[in-house]
Formats: C-alpha cells, structure tokens, sequence
C-alpha cells in the first residue's frame, strides 16, 4: 500500500493532521493501528452497551406489574399499595448494598403471580360494577389457575392499611371470592359475595384523609 493510499486511509478513520503535516511511512502505520484498535474498542464497548440496555428492558418487562382499571386502563400503583416514606437498607451489615429509596411504586414484583389479571368476562364486569362503581376506582382480579376473583380496594377507602396498622411498602387490602366448590363463577353467586365484601367493614364508604 503506497504511502498516499494510507494517508487516505488514516483521514477516512478520523486521524486529522496539521496542514503540511507529513508522517513517514512507519509513524503512519502505528496511527493507522492504534485509530483502528480504538475504534475496535469503542464499538465493542457500544455492543455491551446495548445488550445491557435490552438486558435491562427484557428483565423490567418480565417484572413489569399489569395493575389496570375495570376498563382495562392503567392505574396508579401509588393509589393502592402502601409507599415506601423512608429510605430502606436492605442489609445492614452492607449499607453500600442495595438501599431502596421512597417511593410509590411499590406493587411487588409476584403480584400478578399471585393476585392475577383483570377480569376480562363483560357480564362479570357489569355485575361488579353494580357494587363498586367506576368513580371509585375499585380493582377487579381473578387468579391464573383457580377459580378466584379478587377484588383490590384503593387506599383512600382501605381502613387495614395504614401506619396505625404498621402496614410495609407493598401492602394493599383486597377481599376474595372463591368459587372453587362451585366449580365455577356464576353471576348470582356472584352478586351475593360481591354485596357482601361492599358492605365489608374494612372498607369506608367515604375517602379516608390519609
């Protein structure tokens, strides 16, 4: 490769030189060398760049809480679950470990696991918002693999979560409905043990002033 052609390489690579600049042969190879080595690492440092973000965004996805309305908007975790108010560490022999800041977000991470998905059937739907009217903003649940429905009280009506209660980031009150010996849901078993959890104790009729 003549001397010219590898000038042309090095200024397609970025090297730059002063005007009237001209490198011998072998000073020319060490900056064409060291401009590619470089290049080499930063685009090895992007790929690990970018792998890690979608790393990051496949593992927030796996842990990602579906927490929707009855009509299948998204809510707020912070109108539900109990905050985190004070900064937490999670090991106190490791301060420098993990500390969890306020928050909240605080839905724990197995909650559709184990609390389920939004009922989807309409009629069941209808029946629900019979006793939990949508302005209230009351959740509606059934479990993956049984037949449960849950329903999920928003914290301005719950009265068992709360500091009195010493209640923990993530807490939240919900009531279920097992239909299990039943076999499965039906409607007016379904009015029936909805009207009941309404009329619930544990659940204010008005918004508590927090």
């Amino acid at each position: 490769m003549s001397l010219a052609t590898k000038i042309k390489k090095a200024e397609k690579l970025g090297i730059v030189f002063e005007p009237g600049y001209e490198p011998k042969e072998a000073e020319l190879d060490k900056m064409i060398e060291a401009k590619q080595e470089l290049l080499g690492q930063q685009k090895e440092e992007e790929r690990i760049r970018k792998a890690n973000e979608k790393k990051a965004a496949e593992e927030a996805e796996k842990h990602k809480v579906v927490l929707q309305d009855i009509d299948g908007d998204d809510v707020d975790q912070g109108d539900y679950f109990w905050p985190r108010l004070e900064k937490e560490t999670i090991n106190e022999k490791r301060p420098d470990e993990k500390v969890l800041l306020p928050t909240d977000q605080t839905a724990p991470v197995y909650f559709n696991k184990v609390i389920g998905y939004p009922v989807d059937r309409e009629e069941l739907k209808e029946v629900f918002l019979q006793f939990f009217p949508r302005a209230k903003g009351f959740l509606f649940y059934k479990a993956r693999d049984r037949e449960v429905y849950i329903v999920i009280v928003p914290l301005k009506y719950a009265t068992t979560i709360n500091r009195a209660n010493e209640s923990r980031p993530g807490d939240f009150q919900r009531h279920a409905l097992s239909f299990i010996s039943e076999g499965s849901v039906n409607v007016e078993s379904l009015k029936l043990k909805l009207a009941r959890i309404a009329k619930h104790s544990s659940i204010s009729t008005e918004a508590i002033a927090r």
